[in-house]
């Protein structure tokens, strides 16, 4: 089993979560609203509703399974231009920092991913030709 978790950096990547499908950037501007939402409420944070975070019809995100307890999420991964759905996990990271006391504050969201099977390219050379060097000797 694969465990090298790699940064979504795509905003157009789609992500499968039970029947729920977002693009990147739209799972991470949902899952902000929803933090941010818990924190302006100030909701006892020890409230169960406090850890669950709504997104979607179906998909419910508990805190738990975002970075607090490095915990991840089944899903599917499909990547623009590639040939189908990837099986792997979702890691969710969220940085909140507090700029002023009782006023604003920054959430910062950061998705990463793992496949169930490490992708292997065709030729050992499909790594290299992706390097910035070889890219600017075409």
């Amino acid at each position: 089993m694969n465990t090298m978790f790699e940064p979504l950096e795509s905003d157009d990547d789609v992500i499968l979560l039970d029947n729920d499908a977002f693009t990147v950037s739209r799972l991470k501007d949902l899952l902000k609203q929803q933090i941010n939402k818990r924190f302006t409420e100030n909701q006892n944070i020890f409230s169960i509703n406090f850890f669950t975070l709504p997104i979607g019809h179906e998909v419910k995100i508990e805190l738990n399974d975002i970075q607090l307890c490095n915990l991840s999420r089944d899903c599917k991964l499909l990547k623009v231009g590639s040939k189908g759905w990837q099986k792997g996990k979702l890691r969710i990271q969220v940085d909140k920092k507090i700029l002023h006391p009782h006023q604003s504050h920054e959430t910062q969201i950061s998705l990463e991913f793992c496949p169930d099977e490490p992708t292997v390219p065709e030729s050992p050379l499909d790594d290299l030709r992706q390097l910035p060097e070889y890219k600017q000797q075409s």
